[in-house]
């Protein structure tokens, strides 16, 4: 079997493999993870762009800290470290 896109979630693709194996893939072709199932396979790509979406949102609070809250930028600055600690 080739292997085939079969769905988008924001920046990351659903992709069958082969019989019970699907890829999440950033449309770099990063693999970001394997499931067996098109629904888990969804559902990791789902999370892996709510996390994106997340640290996008710290980024642009901390990009222009004066014009948010003190609490606001300190929050953000914890999701940032919480979301982005592997790098």
């Amino acid at each position: 079997m080739t292997e085939r896109h079969k769905f988008s979630v924001g920046a990351f693709q659903g992709w069958l493999c082969g019989p019970q194996h699907w890829e999440v893939r950033h449309r770099d072709g990063l693999v970001m993870g394997r499931r067996r199932n098109m629904m888990e396979c969804a559902k990791l790509a789902t999370r892996f762009n709510d996390k994106k979406k997340e640290l996008d949102e710290a980024k642009a609070v901390l990009s222009a800290p004066k014009h948010h809250t003190p609490e606001r930028v300190e929050q953000a600055r914890a999701a940032f470290e919480a979301l982005n600690w592997r790098n």
